[in-house]
């Protein structure tokens, strides 16, 4: 087994093609609970409809607006506990992967 280096990513993060199929998961909410929920007010709801549509950098746009450290926060911010808790898909199986969606964008 090769050595891991300590710089390198724990979770790979997506591809375009698997960023757009995690963000076509999503179910479009109108007031989404997911962007009510982010203290960063980074409003994944809409970042994600971007990427849904392959519009990358609309997405990157919407992240940046009121977040400018979006790279650092896709990797540490517990989205598990707050935007990621309120996504209305966790009803259904799992909810969306909001931080590497974020990752894909911001990376």
């Amino acid at each position: 087994m090769p050595q891991q280096n300590y710089l390198d990513e724990l979770t790979p993060g997506f591809t375009p093609l698997l960023a757009i199929k995690e963000a076509s998961r999503c179910l479009l909410c109108h007031d989404a609970p997911c962007s009510q929920a982010c203290p960063a007010q980074t409003d994944p709801g809409k970042f994600i409809r971007s990427i849904y549509f392959r519009n990358f950098k609309g997405a990157a746009e919407t992240i940046r607006e009121n977040n400018a450290l979006g790279a650092v926060c896709a990797r540490v911010c517990p989205t598990e506990k707050l935007c990621q808790r309120g996504c209305t898909r966790s009803g259904i199986d799992k909810p969306i992967d909001i931080a590497r969606l974020q990752r894909f964008i911001t990376d």
